[in-house]
């Protein structure tokens, strides 16, 4: 995977890990300003299709899977 889009799925994972209620992309990427909209909307996309973030209508959430490894302290910030 090229350093770009590891940068752009780190940074929407950690933007989301205080967003229980969810967020919308367009929020996502204001908040992740050093990542384009594309990449972010992409990193989302890859993100949804292995399980690590969901999206509800037009809402993204982190799974309970990572919210639980935040939880336990496997994501370090």
């Amino acid at each position: 995977m090229p350093e770009e889009d590891t940068k752009a799925q780190e940074a929407v994972v950690l933007e989301l890990l205080d967003k229980a209620d969810g967020v919308v992309l367009e929020d996502l990427c204001d908040s992740i300003r050093e990542v384009s909209r594309d990449r972010a909307g992409a990193a989302v996309t890859s993100l949804v299709e292995v399980g690590v973030v969901r999206v509800d209508r037009d809402l993204i959430f982190p799974t309970p899977a990572l919210e639980r490894l935040d939880a336990i302290g496997l994501i370090h910030i």
